[in-house]
């Protein structure tokens, strides 16, 4: 066997090698990337049940408030009895209901008003038309 013959059967085990270590480093990156989503996919879900547990605790939590608030209103205007006629303790509490309730009112009507369009979005957006629209060939 000469030199030639040789140097090529090197060169053609050379690419073998090669091509066989690029073919495991595309298959190690797929599987790499695959598990990568499969751990994002996992941790968001985690997080996803613990936010609904956390929901499920709140609305819990505003109805036991919503069920409380007639007997801590009771309460207060019986406080208030003491010093007064039972029906001025009443009206009292009842006045600060409407007033409370009218302040809340005003302020989610304030905030309604507010921005109704995602307008950063859709400037981006036209920022994005108008640089594809130059990039034309």
């Amino acid at each position: 066997m000469d030199l030639g013959e040789k140097t090529d059967r090197i060169d053609s085990d050379s690419n073998h090698k090669v091509g066989a270590l690029i073919k495991d480093i595309t298959t190690d990156v797929s599987t790499l990337v695959r598990k990568e989503i499969e751990l994002a996919k996992a941790e968001v879900s985690q997080i996803v049940r613990e936010k609904l547990v956390a929901v499920g605790l709140f609305v819990v939590g505003g109805v036991v408030a919503v069920l409380i608030l007639p007997f801590a209103l009771l309460t207060l205007m019986e406080v208030l009895a003491i010093w007064l006629q039972r029906w001025a303790a009443a009206l009292i509490v009842t006045l600060m209901m409407i007033a409370g309730g009218g302040l809340l009112f005003v302020i989610g009507a304030k905030k309604i008003k507010g921005k109704t369009l995602p307008e950063e979005t859709i400037e981006s957006i036209k920022e994005d038309l108008a640089w594809a629209k130059n990039r034309k060939p």
